[in-house]
């Protein structure tokens, strides 16, 4: 699916919402293999899909921290862009991260705020 979002623009909103939903739903232990090859669609995209890549690597957070540096470099990456709109996607999720890195913090353990006990 990935390989014909990155050759099909007419169908890559819809294709990314399919990965999205296998990913983050169905088979979340793909979501460290899958989650480089998807912000790496940030090159081709326009800002209503740069958006949808924000959030997408937002919500992989949520599901494993340890995702940080991907998301980041690519959050890096699109802060490039001349979109107003990207930019403030970005800083939206970027509040999200460190606010849930504050509390674990706060909380007393470096442990991701899910509870897993992962280190962040």
């Amino acid at each position: 699916m990935l390989n014909e979002a990155k050759e099909d623009s007419q169908q890559r909103a819809f294709l990314l919402e399919q990965v999205r939903e296998i990913v983050m739903n169905r088979e979340q232990s793909l979501l460290a293999e899958v989650l480089p090859d998807v912000m790496d669609l940030s090159v081709l995209a326009n800002t209503k899909l740069r958006k949808f890549l924000i959030k997408f690597g937002g919500d992989a957070l949520g599901i494993d921290f340890s995702l940080l540096p991907v998301v980041l470099e690519r959050y890096n990456f699109m802060m490039t862009d001349q979109s107003e709109a990207v930019h403030r996607a970005i800083a939206y999720e970027i509040s999200k991260i460190y606010s849930r890195a504050v509390m674990a913090i706060v909380v007393g353990s470096a442990v991701d705020a899910k509870g897993s006990g992962s280190q962040l």
